[in-house]
């Protein structure tokens, strides 16, 4: 049997580091009712009570684009459901490799619309093509393109995403204080993907201290009976033909950060984990966002450059139908209203991965967009 979801895709949780079982306090609160395993992924089946308190999502879903016009609907196969009454709770079989930040960029025009072009040899063993903005806000998303990027060695990861942060600064030199995230997309990591590309996940308190698995750790609150963090991706992008994408949004709604994704709110984390001792509430994630960014990431396990791709593996210039794309999007202010994106943005290995936007366009269904993505710059795929 096929995991099959909506709009192409599923998530799985983006953490430093996850057991093969539930965490023993987590596990140990839940009412696990059925536990099932297919083509590899294991899931328990919970009461959603069991999880703690119980959130209720936005009666109102987002009203987005059409989207039949860009991808195709994928449904959840009925083999694959859990006893009534109970909610998915998929489980991660290998570690993940620790995530960092991408990098901030600052400039005394915040928005500015340029294309911020960074030729960084090596950051570490991690590589951005990034859009940010600094706005306060509830959140925001996007229609992002699904591929099955060319991975070079098993340890190696490559993902697009969109974060919501709260970022602290130290102006006296300008430096980060504290950092705060919810982040969602798909990644593919071989070494814990075994059947290809799955939909993530991820929070931290503590600017990537450590990092929090969204469901067996104390975070993540599943309320859809279907699509969970952990499920694979059902349906990729054709290069030169049919494209397939997946729409994910975070906004902040009476206490949670909800992650509507598939036509629907299928779970949230709670916005008092931001909560800081001494701090006030306002600055941190508990009661809104200084800042939105979408991006694609590729990570070395080796720390050298790497033939990793990013998207499609194709480069940004590429455009429709070959590069990978963001479109549709948008961030909420802190009253709730929507609007077009405009933000900076930069690669930051320009040789490898590049990044081509468009905001503010006008066209419709896409309004603001990106090309982004790459090969890398050691040996892959060759087209």
């Amino acid at each position: 049997m096929r995991w099959e979801i909506v709009k192409a895709a599923t998530l799985v949780a983006l953490i430093e580091s996850t057991a093969a079982a539930p965490s023993a306090d987590k596990k140990a609160e839940l009412n696990i009712v059925k536990t099932t395993k297919e083509n590899g992924i294991t899931i328990d089946w919970v009461t959603r009570e069991s999880q703690g308190k119980v959130f209720t999502p936005p009666l109102e879903p987002h009203a987005g684009a059409d989207k039949e016009k860009f991808g195709r609907n994928v449904t959840l196969g009925l083999g694959a459901q859990g006893p009534d009454g109970t909610v998915p709770i998929v489980r991660v079989e290998n570690n993940v490799p620790m995530k960092q930040p991408a990098p901030l960029y600052r400039d005394d025009n915040f928005n500015a619309t340029e294309l911020h072009a960074r030729a960084v040899s090596v950051r570490g063993k991690h590589w951005y093509a990034h859009s940010s903005s600094y706005d306060w806000n509830l959140g925001g998303g996007a229609y992002i393109s699904t591929h099955r990027p060319f991975v070079k060695q098993d340890g190696d990861q490559s993902l697009l995403q969109i974060a919501a942060m709260y970022v602290e600064f130290d102006h006296s030199n300008n430096t980060v204080k504290w950092q705060q995230t919810v982040e969602a997309g798909w990644r593919y990591y071989p070494a814990a993907d075994k059947g290809g590309p799955v939909l993530f996940t991820y929070y931290t308190t503590d600017g990537y201290e450590t990092g929090v698995d969204e469901n067996y750790e104390r975070g993540w609150f599943q309320y859809d009976k279907e699509i969970s963090p952990g499920m694979p991706i059902a349906a990729f992008s054709v290069q030169g033909g049919r494209q397939e994408e997946i729409e994910l949004r975070y906004r902040l709604h009476n206490g949670c950060w909800w992650l509507y994704t598939m036509g629907r709110y299928i779970g949230c984390y709670p916005a008092s984990l931001f909560a800081l001792e001494g701090v006030n509430p306002r600055n941190t994630l508990a009661t809104r966002s200084s800042n939105f960014s979408f991006h694609g990431e590729v990570y070395s396990i080796d720390g050298l450059p790497t033939a990793t791709e990013m998207g499609s593996g194709r480069p940004a210039r590429d455009g429709w139908k070959y590069a990978a794309y963001m479109r549709d999007m948008k961030w909420i202010d802190i009253n709730g209203q929507e609007h077009d994106w405009d933000g900076y943005s930069w690669a930051d290995d320009d040789a490898g991965y590049s990044i081509e936007t468009e905001f503010l366009s006008g066209t419709a269904g896409w309004n603001s967009y990106m090309f982004l993505g790459g090969r890398g710059t050691g040996r892959g795929r060759v087209y």
